[in-house]
């Protein structure tokens, strides 16, 4: 239960606002549902809900009345002077209102730019050129670089091979021309004539 006091301290206005919320919420609904003790009302939640419904409706002014202003003339009066027409140059001359320094330019730089543009691009060719000529001649170099590797390898395959083989022969070819040479002496000794003396001897 609740006063229109208490109404009026929560919405924070004064108990007369909230008295003609009351009055508007009677007006329509009518009678309200109220508890009195001693000389307060105290109202229930539905009659509040019913009273508060008029909180946010905007209270309607007074009507004002718009004065009417009063007509007024205006006079130009004549502080207004016409001045006649002034005469204009037919030539302005440009230099007089540029800077005293040179501007300096080219004659037509888009031709420059565009002869500029096609040496670049003759450049930037014979760089792409020159760099196609390096990759095939790394490409050349590196197939070289890896068949004379290759061979170098079996050349000291065959070099090792070589020394073998050539001192394994040559002690077998010293070993056999001695045998040989030993051979023809002992060929020499055997088949030597005998001396006069050695016949001497034996006769």
């Amino acid at each position: 239960m609740t006063t229109l006091a208490d109404i009026a301290r929560e919405q924070g206005v004064t108990p007369q606002a909230v008295g003609k919320w009351r009055d508007l919420a009677v007006d329509k609904y009518g009678e309200l549902t109220f508890e009195k003790i001693g000389k307060r009302k105290e109202y229930d939640a539905d009659a509040i809900k019913k009273i508060l419904e008029f909180a946010s409706q905007p209270q309607s002014a007074p009507e004002q009345s718009t004065p009417v202003p009063a007509e007024v003339q205006i006079y130009d009066g004549n502080h207004q002077v016409t001045l006649p027409t002034p005469q204009l140059n037919n030539g302005f001359a440009l230099d007089a209102l540029r800077s005293e320094t040179d501007v300096l330019s080219y004659d037509d730089p888009l031709t420059l730019a565009q002869s500029v543009l096609a040496q670049n691009q003759q450049i930037v060719g014979a760089m792409d050129a020159h760099r196609q000529q390096q990759v095939q001649k790394l490409a050349a170099t590196n197939q070289a670089l890896q068949t004379i590797q290759l061979s170098n390898q079996q050349l000291r395959d065959a070099a090792i091979e070589y020394k073998i083989d050539s001192r394994v022969q040559g002690a077998q070819l010293n070993q056999a021309t001695q045998q040989l040479g030993a051979a023809v002496a002992e060929q020499q000794r055997l088949g030597k004539p005998a001396t006069v003396s050695a016949l001497s001897s034996e006769s």
